[in-house]
């Protein structure tokens, strides 16, 4: 669950153990499938923003939603899919 308006309580996905795999990637999908979100060394810091131009624009806030992720430990070659539901 992530609200990010900015008070301190899950304004960012966080990702528990991310730092024992520093070389990983992130992507993040609406439920169209279309990519929003993309980051190589992904360090806990997605705010509910889109960094991609397709869709929606970029640096915009996503619309309340569920969403699915891929993270991809490169160093211990592993790969965790999940969803989170943003909630502004």
């Amino acid at each position: 669950f992530l609200t990010p308006n900015g008070d301190g309580r899950n304004d960012l996905l966080r990702l528990d153990g991310i730092e024992r795999s520093p070389n990983n990637s992130l992507q993040i999908f609406n439920r169209y499938g279309v990519m929003v979100y993309k980051k190589e060394n992904y360090q806990n810091d997605f705010d509910g923003r889109s960094n991609m131009d397709l869709v929606v624009e970029r640096n915009s806030g996503l619309e309340n939603g569920v969403y699915f992720y891929i993270i991809t430990f490169h160093d211990l070659r592993q790969k965790h899919q999940g969803y989170m539901y943003i909630s502004n």
